[in-house]
């Protein structure tokens, strides 16, 4: 068959019309698995509507904020990262401006923190630490599933909770690397095709051979059965849980089993502090602690919260070693393999003054702690270093502070001049800064009262 390319150049005076009063801005969409352990995610949500429109997902994300929610409350920089885009689904301040721009754009006939991990806001801290994943992670059998079914495929929310490892319909591990080239997905991805690589354009939703399915312990299995559990439970009813859930769980806990606060610590091998925590209402629960105790205890989430009853066994009590959760704040193999390389170059160079840690972990756009947790050796070395340092600078700074005062003293009465603090901060002889320090307070107070009976211009 043969094309003809000259009629290519009629194209431009083809007019398109496009009447957008026929076009709807929320198009009426309804969330995947609405009301089931399956519920979409706010992010899937927004991008399988941007793909309906034709539009970049963050370009319409925005334009849904600024049609739908009040001005007060949007933000007054709008160049928002896919880092900061992605924290739509969990509990924070971004989360609630598409939950009120998804609710009203629907004439509130959608609820839109049902899409978020709002309404489990209660069972972690005010930071939301331990609840959401940084990337994406995808069951490729559940998008062909989609596929199949003639829908667009889409993310669930229970996914992209930290603690879910397998896909509870499959039993099978999710996938979190693209099978071609190894790059993770972002849980909030400009191109609106989530189940296309970002990078090499491969479908995610074919079976990867590399992909391990049953890598995971009974743990894993049982902990992401609980939070589809606790999910389908909660969001089928649309319950809110409130701030005082699990200090009542826990006190119910102690009146069925007539254990003391120690007496469950001990038995449970778990930090009484967190116990407390727990306990105390003023402050929220750290979420994977949470997590570790309903498995401690043999009794889902969402029976320990909801049920009056205590359907659990004290012989089936599990007293496991005490837990760690640094495991939990992963980086990906490629980023470890990066973020090594450029640290053991920094312990090479040796640099005077070291590198701060802190600065470190701005500069490779991960948290403290995770650098601590991921780079342990590493990070004790530069640590060891930095301190080391810092002991020679203060002894330096504090000789350098005390002899600069000496002269500058010494100076003002040999011109017979009183050796006040303000002479010395109007004539600039020592800092401002210098002279709030307890040291040279002491010293500058031992002076004066050496010249305190001299006679002084």
């Amino acid at each position: 068959m043969k094309i003809d390319l000259t009629e290519l150049e009629l194209l431009h005076l083809i007019e398109i019309d496009f009447e957008e009063s026929r076009f709807p801005y929320l198009i009426p969409l309804k969330p995947g698995g609405y009301r089931s352990g399956d519920i979409e995610a706010m992010s899937s949500y927004i991008c399988r509507h941007a793909e309906l429109s034709m539009e970049w997902s963050h370009i319409y994300g925005q334009r849904l904020l600024d049609n739908f929610v009040t001005t007060q409350k949007l933000p007054a920089c709008k160049k928002n990262s896919a880092e900061v885009l992605r924290l739509c689904n969990s509990v924070g301040v971004v989360a609630d401006r598409y939950i009120e721009a998804v609710t009203v754009a629907s004439n509130g006939k959608l609820n839109g923190q049902f899409l978020t991990l709002h309404p489990l806001r209660f069972l972690c801290d005010n930071n939301a630490r331990g609840l959401q994943k940084q990337h994406m992670v995808w069951c490729p059998e559940c998008w062909r599933e989609d596929r199949i079914s003639g829908e667009s495929p889409y993310v669930r929310l229970y996914w992209l909770v930290e603690s879910t490892v397998i896909c509870v319909v499959h039993g099978h591990r999710l996938s979190e690397y693209c099978p071609a080239c190894g790059e993770v997905k972002l849980q909030f991805p400009k191109f609106p095709r989530q189940w296309v690589c970002d990078k090499c354009a491969e479908d995610l939703s074919k079976p990867d051979e590399n992909h391990i399915k049953d890598n995971f312990t009974e743990e894993d299995a049982w902990v992401s059965h609980a939070i589809y559990r606790l999910i389908e439970r909660i969001y089928s009813d649309e319950l809110v849980l409130n701030e005082f859930i699990v200090s009542k769980a826990i006190q119910r806990l102690l009146q069925w089993s007539r254990l003391s606060h120690l007496e469950l610590c001990h038995k449970l091998n778990i930090e009484p502090k967190s116990l407390e925590n727990m306990l105390d209402t003023k402050r929220r629960p750290y979420f994977l602690a949470f997590l570790d105790l309903c498995y401690r205890l043999d009794l889902p989430p969402d029976q320990f919260l909801l049920d009056k009853d205590i359907l659990t066994s004290k012989e089936l009590w599990r007293g496991l070693p005490k837990p760690t959760f640094t495991s939990k704040i992963n980086l990906t193999e490629k980023e470890i393999k990066s973020i090594r390389s450029q640290l053991k170059k920094i312990l090479n160079e040796n640099p005077t003054p070291p590198v701060r840690l802190s600065h470190l972990a701005a500069k490779f756009g991960i948290t403290y702690t995770r650098l601590q947790y991921n780079f342990p050796d590493e990070y004790r070395e530069l640590r060891k270093r930095w301190t080391q340092w810092e002991k020679i600078f203060r002894r330096n700074n504090h000789a350098a502070r005390l002899e600069g005062l000496t002269i500058a003293v010494l100076s003002l009465v040999k011109h017979g001049i009183y050796p006040s603090e303000r002479k010395l901060r109007d004539l600039e002889l020592v800092l401002p800064s210098d002279l709030r320090r307890e040291d040279v307070k002491c010293l500058l107070k031992a002076f004066q009262e050496i010249y305190s009976d001299l006679q002084f211009n």
